[in-house]
């Protein structure tokens, strides 16, 4: 048992005392909360002003990385030489360096 409590008098519409109507409700699985019936509770001030976007993010950094996607800015550059490449996160700069190091291990 869960440690919940029946509400008194038991679960509207199901008689437990009754053996088929026990047997159906021990089948049944508990529903599943989906996103659109949760109602949101996280304030989310900070909008996207790009025409058609209007996305909202609890942090204004959230935001400011977000805006590079309409931006095409890509100020993470990639420091070994003859690389190159240009990243608009920092956490993809930092996986790709790894690859630097995973292939100089295996020369």
């Amino acid at each position: 048992m869960t440690g919940k409590k029946l509400p008194p008098g038991g679960i509207p519409g199901i008689d437990l005392s009754d053996p088929k109507q026990l047997a159906e409700f021990a089948r049944m699985k508990p529903r599943k909360i989906k996103e659109d019936d949760a109602p949101r509770t996280i304030a989310c001030p900070h909008k996207c002003t790009f025409e058609g976007c209007g996305k909202r993010f609890s942090l204004d950094f959230n935001l400011r990385t977000h805006v590079r996607i309409h931006t095409g800015d890509r100020p993470y550059v990639c420091p070994f030489d003859g690389c190159n490449k240009k990243f608009a996160q920092s956490t993809n700069l930092k996986s790709h360096i790894l690859t630097h190091a995973k292939a100089k291990n295996n020369q």
